[in-house]
């Protein structure tokens, strides 16, 4: 039988060590509850519903839409764009300690969270689409 050799970490396993004593490292769970007294995110995906939780991000991702989301991010000052499909656990580090020590992420989400509490998104769908058909 020949000898096994033993299996390299996963990025989410390397991630986890990484960051173990810092942050909770989850593949998937109900943002609403995540969010919910968090300091930042490190997501691969939508940042909006962080975004309107108030948290700043740190994004990744180079497929679908998400270069050009994650470029609003860093461009808005937003959280950290890390302009990469797959980020090695050091860039989610140094990028997470980005986002807690530079206060200036933390006060331009607030902002945009406010600025989404004040719209009625359902409300203002139904109005639309009230709207559209009153036209029809």
């Amino acid at each position: 039988m020949p000898p096994t050799r033993p299996r390299s970490a996963s990025p989410v396993e390397q991630l986890q060590e990484a960051l173990e004593q810092h942050a909770l490292v989850v593949l998937e769970a109900p943002a609403a509850v995540l969010h919910q007294q968090r300091a930042g995110a490190v997501l691969r995906g939508d940042p909006a519903q962080a975004l309107a939780a108030g948290v700043p991000v740190v994004v990744a991702g180079q497929t679908e839409d998400k270069p050009a989301i994650a470029a609003r991010v860093g461009l808005l000052g937003l959280g950290v764009d890390l302009r990469t499909r797959n980020p090695k656990p050091e860039q989610v580090g140094d990028a997470v300690r980005q986002i807690l020590a530079t206060p200036s992420y933390r006060d331009t989400v607030a902002k945009l969270a406010e600025a989404y509490r004040e719209v009625d998104g359902p409300r203002m769908i139904v109005d639309l689409v009230a709207e559209a058909f009153r036209k029809a």
